[in-house]
């Protein structure tokens, strides 16, 4: 990372004013104690994933069973109500399983670990009242503190916005891999199948597959 360090000279004579000279250098981001020091989190990290592709997998599975079960040949599909789409009846759905994601949300970016520098398995509640601390205590700090003192905190609240970016990057791929599950299980369950709804006659296992992509806006209130 690189850090500009300036230093402010005075030439002599003419009531000359100071001249600041801006020196770079070069440093790692283990070695720099400054907030940018932190890197970005922008994506899960590799347990997250993995469980989002995991979770996935079991639902389409489910959804398969349930829908040969219960719909064998896409036969025996729901009847619904006169003057009901059935675009209403998966937005219902969609929506109830972005509420079931919303306490998911608590825990679901930190329950594997992997939180930056956040130790064991922080909820959402816990890494938010660290960042809270952080601030506060960076705020309140007397303008007399050592230079050292200010850079720990000034640290401190780096580290603790680190881990509540990574907890947000780690519940979306979370979410996904939970909204995607529901959603192909209660497809294969009640017969929803999105395909079939515009008249498309296909394969039952591509029409459980595809009513993963309507459920997607259900992590949308799953965030910080």
């Amino acid at each position: 990372m690189a850090i500009a360090s300036v230093t402010t000279l005075t030439t002599p004579g003419n009531g000359a004013q100071p001249t600041a000279v801006v020196d770079s250098s070069t440093k790692s981001g283990a070695d720099s104690t400054e907030p940018s020091a932190q890197t970005v989190a922008t994506q899960p990290a590799i347990q997250y994933i993995v469980f989002a592709i995991g979770t996935a997998a079991i639902g389409f599975v489910l959804g398969l069973y349930l829908q040969d079960h219960f719909h064998h040949n896409m036969t025996k599909l729901p009847v619904l109500a006169t003057g009901v789409g059935s675009f209403a009846l998966i937005y219902i759905m969609a929506q109830a399983i972005e509420r079931i994601l919303v306490p998911f949300s608590w825990v679901g970016g930190g329950f594997l670990g992997g939180c930056g520098t956040a130790s064991g398995r922080p909820s959402k509640n816990s890494l938010k009242k660290d960042r809270q601390s952080a601030l506060l205590k960076a705020a309140q700090a007397p303008a007399s503190s050592q230079e050292t003192e200010k850079k720990k905190l000034s640290k401190k609240s780096a580290e603790t916005k680190h881990s509540l970016d990574q907890y947000t990057a780690n519940l979306t791929g979370s979410s996904f891999g939970v909204a995607a599950a529901l959603a192909m299980v209660v497809s294969g369950y009640t017969g929803t199948f999105l395909l079939k709804t515009v008249g498309l006659t296909t394969a039952g296992w591509l029409d459980v597959l595809v009513r993963v992509w309507s459920s997607q806006a259900a992590p949308s209130r799953c965030t910080i």
